[in-house]
């Protein structure tokens, strides 16, 4: 065993005992021996006095406590080989005769515990390392020099990928098109993301390759804008961007493996252990062959997109089954859109850009629809996490929760699980709506980033309707369970 102490520990959670027993854990030294873990740990109650030392045996935290406390614990165990963390300088190491204990001293530094990220997307992420980055870009003429430069890189016909823009940033917050691009790259295939990743920026070569022109008609839950003559301007928005980027080449599923593994090891430099990942079935193969190989060092919980239900239904995935390490969560739907996009389903309308008027943004499903696929899920046992960000659409998804009270009770009686309904993101919510999140018992799953990012976008909001915007607060004193999480690579 190997005791960490002198430290300060931090648990997040209430402790009835100094001596807890905790969940199976990564080493924290496994990566580099000769770093000492962070030291002293403490609780969420800052009232008591903080644990200062952890005990671990193999890759399994046995306790958290004092000191001496963990030395009785160790000694009941003195079959095992121990470890133990303590004071005599950091980084000194002091093997405890008769308890076989590697004291580990942690020089009174803090010890946290590995953070769960509520909602993220690694494979997008991963994309995000490679592609593109144009989100520090202050003008359009900027973020079209970029791209030049990037283009005149790469072998004629190759897809010019790239994400990050954000008009509301720009010193002329115009909408961009394809003309800049068809002129400064015609010779590749470009496909630019907004920084919501909501809206996508394409050239005529891309729009050609998607097979997309003016006489194509509008997908259900997205469009393609046009300007007063019909012409497309290029900018694709909510689901029909699928139709053009399902035309970008993806990296083989070795070459995908591998750069999920590289993203494993930024989150986990940033101090993730867990991660719930929205990148569906290309998440599910990545991590399972990374889990398959050995090679999976965070706890992974999966959720797929609506097209993956059938697949998901015929191999039996059940929300909660899997291991420690690997299992299976939810199907995530859309309900709207993004706030930078304008496509957030607002109850009163964006003000006027670009010509738009009277836009309440995107609805991407009705709520019949939104009810039909949620029915599905659940009668076969998967949860369900609505993505909502306007207000309008986090009343429709509530009420899709309503409807679904009974089949949701029968669910788990079939299953024998609890079956957690999620709404993702409830950045504006009617007041009238914010303790129905306790009453139906759905988890508000949001991202505190999106607060900052998005205060030069306020003006958006029309101030009248008075809703309760980024909430949690208020949530957790109408007692609701709120989640956070990143939404990485967005933020």
């Amino acid at each position: 065993m190997r005791l960490f102490s002198n430290a300060v520990v931090r648990t997040f959670a209430p402790q009835a005992a100094s001596n807890t027993p905790a969940s199976t854990a990564s080493d924290p030294s496994a990566s580099n021996s000769d770093t000492p873990a962070a030291a002293p740990t403490s609780t969420v109650d800052f009232m008591q006095p903080a644990p200062d030392a952890i005990l671990v045996d193999g890759e399994t935290i046995v306790a958290v406590g004092t000191r001496a406390e963990l030395l009785d614990i160790a000694a009941a165990q003195s079959s095992t080989t121990a470890a133990l963390a303590s004071a005599g300088g950091v980084g000194a190491t002091t093997v405890i005769p008769g308890l076989e204990i590697d004291e580990i001293d942690c020089g009174g530094q803090v010890i946290l515990p590995g953070f769960v990220d509520g909602h993220i997307h690694s494979i997008m992420y991963a994309d995000s390392l490679t592609d593109l980055d144009l989100s520090q870009t202050k003008s359009l003429a900027e973020a079209v020099a970029l791209i030049r430069e990037r283009a005149d890189s790469l072998p004629v016909g190759t897809w010019v990928v790239g994400s990050g823009w954000d008009l509301n940033k720009w010193e002329d917050p115009s909408y961009p098109d394809r003309t800049l691009l068809d002129e400064i790259v015609p010779d590749h295939p470009v496909a630019m993301w907004s920084l919501d990743l909501h809206t996508l920026w394409a050239n005529a070569h891309a729009l050609e390759i998607a097979g997309i022109d003016e006489a194509t008609p509008d997908p259900s839950g997205g469009s393609f804008v046009r300007d007063d003559d019909g012409q497309l301007t290029g900018l694709v928005r909510e689901d029909a961007t699928d139709l053009v980027a399902r035309f970008i080449p993806e990296p083989s599923r070795e070459e995908q493996v591998e750069r999920l593994a590289t993203t494993q090891e930024l989150f986990l430099s940033q101090g993730l252990t867990g991660i719930h990942d929205f990148d569906g079935i290309a998440a599910t193969l990545g991590w399972n062959d990374l889990h398959e190989a050995g090679r999976q060092d965070m706890r992974v919980t999966l959720f797929l997109r609506s097209p993956e239900v059938p697949w998901a239904i015929e191999t039996g995935w059940h929300t909660g089954d899997g291991d420690d390490w690997l299992q299976c969560g939810g199907l995530k739907l859309f309900s709207d859109g993004a706030l930078g996009s304008h496509t957030s389903h607002m109850s009163s309308p964006f003000p006027e850009t670009d010509g738009e008027t009277e836009n309440f943004g995107i609805a991407q499903m009705t709520e019949d629809e939104l009810f039909e696929q949620a029915h599905i899920a659940t009668e076969a046992g998967i949860s369900v996490a609505i993505h909502a960000i306007g207000d309008q659409a986090n009343h429709h998804v509530l009420e899709v929760f309503d409807r679904l009270r009974d089949i949701t009770r029968a669910a788990e009686e079939k299953f024998d699980r609890p079956m957690r309904h999620r709404v993702e993101h409830a950045q504006f919510i009617q007041p009238s709506d914010v303790a129905r999140f306790a009453e139906l018992g759905v988890l508000a799953s949001m991202q505190p980033r999106h607060c900052i990012s998005d205060l030069h976008l306020l003006h958006l909001i029309d101030e009248s309707a008075q809703l309760a915007a980024y909430a949690w607060p208020d949530l957790l004193a109408a007692g609701a369970q709120v989640v956070f999480g990143s939404d990485g690579p967005v933020e």
